[in-house]
């Protein structure tokens, strides 16, 4: 099963709305689909301040903690 947010089926396949011979999503390999992330957990700060929006130094607060590879 496949789920995800309203048109994001339309943004994923979009190269088969403008080109032919291009794949459909349930053509596209699930490995081109998936990649390396990380979580910048900003909960704390978040609390109470439902308009927060992650920050550059939020960012380079986990490299510095973390790394950057």
């Amino acid at each position: 099963n496949y789920c995800a947010a309203e048109h994001g089926g339309t943004h994923l396949d979009a190269p088969i709305h403008f080109a032919k011979g291009q794949q459909t999503m349930d053509e596209i390999p699930l490995d081109h689909l998936m990649g390396n992330a990380v979580l910048i957990d900003v909960s704390e700060k978040a609390k109470g301040q439902p308009d927060y929006q992650v920050s550059v130094a939020d960012f380079l607060a986990w490299e510095k903690k973390y790394g950057t590879n």
